[in-house]
């Protein structure tokens, strides 16, 4: 379970890292997005962006507006018009690009059993910041057993192995606790490292509800304003 919780983990965090500074940058320019603006999300025809697969049914949230809820998790994020959300179509190609974007065997194995999706993902306008939620269903039986604590300390154990591959240095990663979304001492991993002497800072803090482990990872580029992303959200 740990190893499989670790690909997970391992694909994820690139992706985020990847988002920040680059995918940030140019996600309101309008060969990326189209019609997107700045804290502004394209809807469908029932006035909602609506993420993830029929895997986490009941479990997604929804992105209107400038909002994004999840009623089943009871969090809720308000962004200002120095952010952007991603749009369905670019959700299902980050959601796609998941599996299809890594040669780990194994992780595709891992996903294609128990997918893991992003439900959210937003980038800031000067693209220095991204946050997203991601939602994997572990199942009846693994859900049972397994806590945000020990998705922490995995995830903990994954942080230096996994920056450093992607040209990171200095990379130091520690588990802690977070108030969030009325919360109090959420488990999470609070990382820096640095790259081409730019500092990078990023929180991952993990909720559950039921058999759904919820992972919400703020990222941001030569200035910790992690808790004040973490800020942005709020309990439903």
């Amino acid at each position: 379970m740990k190893r499989y919780i670790s690909l997970l983990l391992a694909a994820l965090m690139v992706w985020t890292i990847a988002g920040c500074g680059s995918k940030a940058a140019q996600a309101d320019q309008p060969d990326t997005a189209g019609t997107v603006q700045p804290g502004v999300t394209e809807s469908d025809a029932a006035g909602q962006v609506q993420a993830g697969t029929d895997d986490t049914d009941g479990a997604q949230g929804s992105v209107n507006g400038g909002v994004y809820t999840n009623e089943f998790a009871g969090i809720g994020c308000r962004l200002d018009e120095g952010w952007v959300f991603y749009t369905a179509e670019q959700m299902a190609e980050l959601n796609g690009a998941l599996a299809d974007g890594t040669d780990n065997a194994d992780v595709k194995a891992a996903l294609a059993d128990d997918p893991s999706i992003f439900d959210m993902y937003a980038v800031s306008t000067d693209g220095l910041m991204v946050m997203n939620v991601v939602i994997q269903n572990l199942g009846l039986v693994s859900g049972a057993v397994v806590s945000p604590q020990e998705y922490a300390e995995i995830a903990s154990a994954e942080v230096a192995d996994t920056l450093t591959a992607y040209g990171y240095k200095n990379v130091t990663a520690q588990t802690t606790a977070a108030d969030f979304a009325g919360t109090e001492s959420c488990p999470a991993v609070a990382v820096t490292a640095e790259r081409d002497g730019t500092a990078l800072y990023e929180q991952m803090i993990y909720l559950k509800t039921g058999n759904y482990v919820y992972c919400v990872t703020l990222c941001s580029f030569k200035e910790d304003v992690t808790a004040e992303m973490a800020n942005l959200f709020y309990a439903l």
